[in-house]
């Protein structure tokens, strides 16, 4: 399943959160805050999430991705796990170019940490999605769990996620850079 152009809703207390672990920021000013503020109400020119899922039987998705079988044997063991490749596009990278040029780095920060914000925005959408049509099959979800290094990139690369413009470069670099992946498990209601 593909879905584009979704609304993000932008935290300013998790970019702020952001800010302060990617950055020397100590100190949230009202100043601060109003820059982040004016920054969530420009990000709709800039933003452009999509994401693509698949869910499949365990069996099937640990063969198809890669996947470690025994990270999956703890219980409640799961009977099928989505996958998840979301991205916010490739005109915010330019953005934070852009914002770069300044003498000051805090907008390029801002808006960094804004992109940040905005890609795990975009999987806790598609978590909400996916917990829909879990209750259709009697089944309930675990909690969103975030991929990163070669297993993301394992699981980009063995589904479609070019079908929404993410890929991995020559230099095993994601593309656009402010895209992710996640999996959630699916469990059995009566399983529980």
């Amino acid at each position: 399943m593909k879905i584009k152009k979704f609304k993000v809703s932008l935290r300013k207390k998790e970019i702020l959160r952001n800010l302060r672990l990617t950055t020397q920021t100590k100190e949230i000013t009202p100043q601060l805050e109003e820059s982040v503020l004016k920054e969530i109400e420009k990000s709709n020119n800039y933003l452009s999430p999509a994401s693509v899922i698949e869910t499949l039987p365990l069996k099937d998705a640990l063969s198809k991705f890669g996947l470690v079988p025994e990270e999956f044997e703890q219980k409640p063991i799961p009977i099928s796990l989505s996958i998840i490749a979301a991205t916010i596009g490739d005109t915010i990278e330019k953005e934070v170019e852009l914002a770069r040029k300044s003498s000051d780095t805090l907008p390029s920060e801002i808006v960094h940490s804004l992109a940040l914000e905005a890609c795990n925005s975009s999987l806790n959408f598609i978590h909400r999605v996916i917990n829909e049509e879990s209750g259709e099959e009697e089944c309930t979800l675990l909690p969103l769990e975030k991929l990163s290094g070669d297993i993301e990139k394992n699981v980009i690369r063995n589904m479609d996620a070019q079908r929404i413009g993410i890929s991995i470069d020559d230099n095993n670099q994601l593309n656009p850079v402010y895209s992710c992946a996640a999996i959630v498990r699916w469990i059995s209601k009566a399983k529980k």
